[in-house]
């Protein structure tokens, strides 16, 4: 028999159908709140995960300016034309640039010297200035020049201006030869400092992602609200300033599919409930029937 018709079938159905109900609806409650922080986790790892793959491609890029620019810096020519001799001339023949799009010499903070390509023309203020005020964040750059090898003496950001996104980077003016460079360090004399600007184009952006693979992936000038459907990388993460961000579709691997995994598992739990309730039901039914039977 199914369903209960007598008193006593429907006392036994309240007293084991009902308890293993709702051991069922316990059940899917606590599977339902695993699930979920399992979806959790899985859509943090993506998060996590992506913004490193982002974070590594933009590093590539940065020390790839960044050496660059020591070829700039570190040379015999340069330092005689800025520390020995100030001549400007010089510069004006010599600093310029097929990969970057400004140069700036500076010491003290101050600008000496600025060259930009003829696209950054209306730019060139808010280069030389924004470029400037990022290198006072880092740290003394004088001391940069006294660095064992020619290789730690650079340094390297992201910066913006004018919503545009650039790589900087930054290295004092020496002499090619290590000892030259650091006993001239070591004089405590003003250094100084090239500064080049490479802007990073949508050609560039396109190739980044290409690379990467995500999807709506963009840089947003003045960063991104905290809306569930994107995940951010700011550029303060690479020496930067302000809000701006990289900025790419969220799609919440685990929690799209945790909709499905929780009807799932209730659907089976209901199941086994149901079989347990009806099989415990005839086994006890069974024993009534046959206990009148054995007296």
């Amino acid at each position: 028999m199914i369903f209960p018709k007598s008193p006593i079938e429907r006392r036994l159905w309240l007293y084991i159908g009902v308890p293993m109900l709702a051991l069922v609806a316990i059940l899917a409650s606590l599977a339902g709140l695993a699930l979920g922080e399992i979806a959790r986790r899985e859509d943090q790892a993506f998060r996590d995960m992506t913004r490193r793959m982002v974070e590594s491609a933009v590093a590539a890029q940065v020390n790839a300016t960044k050496e660059q620019i020591l070829d700039y810096a570190n040379w015999n020519d340069a330092y005689e034309a800025t520390s020995r001799h100030w001549n400007q001339e010089w510069l004006a023949e010599n600093y310029y640039s097929s990969v970057m799009d400004a140069l700036i010499v500076a010491r003290a903070g101050q600008m000496r010297f600025l060259w930009t390509e003829d696209h950054l023309t209306p730019s060139r203020g808010a280069v030389s200035r924004d470029a400037l005020s990022i290198a006072r964040g880092f740290d003394d750059l004088n001391a940069l020049a006294a660095a064992p090898t020619e290789a730690d003496t650079g340094r390297a950001a992201l910066m913006t201006f004018n919503g545009r996104l650039a790589v900087l980077a930054i290295a004092p003016i020496t002499p090619e030869d290590d000892a030259a460079r650091i006993e001239a360090a070591n004089r405590s004399e003003p250094v100084n400092v090239l500064l080049g600007v490479r802007v990073l184009a949508e050609s560039d952006l396109v190739a980044l992602n290409r690379a990467l693979a995500l999807e709506d992936f963009r840089f947003a000038p003045a960063g991104v609200s905290s809306e569930r459907s994107a995940v951010s990388w700011r550029i303060a993460e690479m020496g930067g300033a302000g809000e701006a961000a990289f900025v790419w579709r969220d799609p919440r691997i685990g929690s799209a599919h945790l909709a499905r995994r929780v009807w799932l598992m209730i659907a089976i739990l209901c199941l086994l409930g149901l079989i347990a309730s009806f099989v415990t039901h005839s086994m006890v039914m069974r024993a009534l029937w046959d206990a009148p039977a054995k007296h």
